[in-house]
């Protein structure tokens, strides 16, 4: 019969790697859940605003994994297509809840428009409080002209290098949408070359249905403004290091 004594023995040297490995093992299985309602949750959001928009987006592909969901719908009005994809935080690990509990980690969705039309000017909208993407491209940024939105001046940046064509792509609509998701935005770009239209969001469970409705109906509003804008546009050597700088 094997002793008490060994069993107590194994127990003790058994005790640290059960305490090391217990909390790996736990959020891995949290994790997993946590990021399958995250994707539900980001999933029906994207099925609420197609049925929202269903005279305007024709969906074309809907794919989906544990760390990325990608939506490619047709914008039926205009001859362009809208790419929109969420990226999500892998939450299978517990260093992602131990850098919790000193913030929020939110996911990241990207939307991306295509269209088959050079816009008149391009446009750099970027949150004020995003001092590390401000860092990377302020230098590039100053050799444009700022544009003044007194009810957003505070917020944001607005520069473009034909400030008379970016203004028309600012609506009343398109400032209101900026309004209500500036908690959230990470730059909105317009820009000569493809995609036309560039922006990133942070999003998250409690507000995701709000969030993805509202940049989706953003990001399609400021791109029908800008197939009525006409006007010379033409690529310049500037912007081309701005969006570079920006995506890095």
């Amino acid at each position: 019969m094997v002793s008490i004594d060994l069993f107590y023995y194994i127990f003790i040297f058994a005790l640290p790697l059960i305490i090391v490995l217990l909390p790996i093992v736990i959020s891995f299985i949290k994790g997993k859940k946590d990021l399958m309602r995250a994707l539900r949750a980001y999933t029906q959001g994207f099925i609420k605003v197609e049925r929202r928009l269903k005279e305007f987006l024709k969906r074309e592909e809907f794919e989906k994994n544990l760390l990325e969901l990608s939506y490619v719908a047709r914008i039926i009005s205009a001859n362009a297509r809208l790419h929109a994809t969420i990226s999500l935080i892998d939450r299978r690990n517990y260093v992602y809840y131990l850098y919790k509990l000193f913030g929020k980690l939110p996911d990241i969705m990207a939307i991306r428009i295509f269209i088959d039309h050079l816009p008149a000017a391009s446009l750099y909208i970027i949150p004020r409080k995003k001092k590390r993407i401000l860092s990377k491209v302020i230098a590039y940024l100053s050799k444009l002209e700022e544009i003044n939105i007194p009810s957003l001046r505070d917020w944001f940046i607005f520069s473009s290098d034909e400030p008379r064509f970016a203004l028309r792509f600012l609506s009343k609509r398109i400032l209101e949408l900026i309004r209500d998701l500036k908690d959230v935005i990470n730059y909105i770009v317009v820009d000569y070359s493809q995609p036309n239209i560039e922006a990133s969001f942070e999003v998250s469970e409690p507000e995701s249905e709000n969030i993805i409705t509202k940049s989706i109906m953003l990001t399609t509003n400021l791109m029908l403004n800008i197939v009525k804008v006409k006007g010379a546009g033409k690529e310049k050597e500037i912007t081309k290091f701005l969006r570079r700088a920006l995506s890095e």
